[in-house]
């Protein structure tokens, strides 16, 4: 009834499938041979685990370091170093109790 002359639609089908999956792992191949090849090139420039190291990413500080003989300030009250009667301080910290 079925001529090979004439493949019948499933034929064709399973036919097709094979040539899309041999042609899906030839492109699969073909890119990792590619990655492959990348990395070793990348690996000659670069080998970190040949004692290499990342490059030191800050250069400088922009902001000088404060010297050992500068005056520091002194200890201050909660008034003080708010600028406020000593009053209304401890009324505020009575509140918050």
């Amino acid at each position: 009834m079925h001529d090979a002359a004439f493949p019948t639609r499933a034929t064709r089908a399973r036919d097709n499938a094979g040539t899309l999956k041999a042609e899906k792992k030839r492109i699969a191949e073909e890119a990792n041979a590619k990655r492959s090849e990348a990395a070793k090139v990348q690996h000659e420039v670069s080998k970190p685990y040949a004692g290499e190291n990342m490059p030191e990413m800050v250069v400088g500080q922009t902001v000088p370091a404060p010297s050992s003989d500068a005056p520091r300030p002194g200890k201050k009250s909660k008034s003080q170093a708010s600028n406020t009667n000593a009053g209304a301080v401890a009324r505020g910290e009575m509140t918050t109790r």
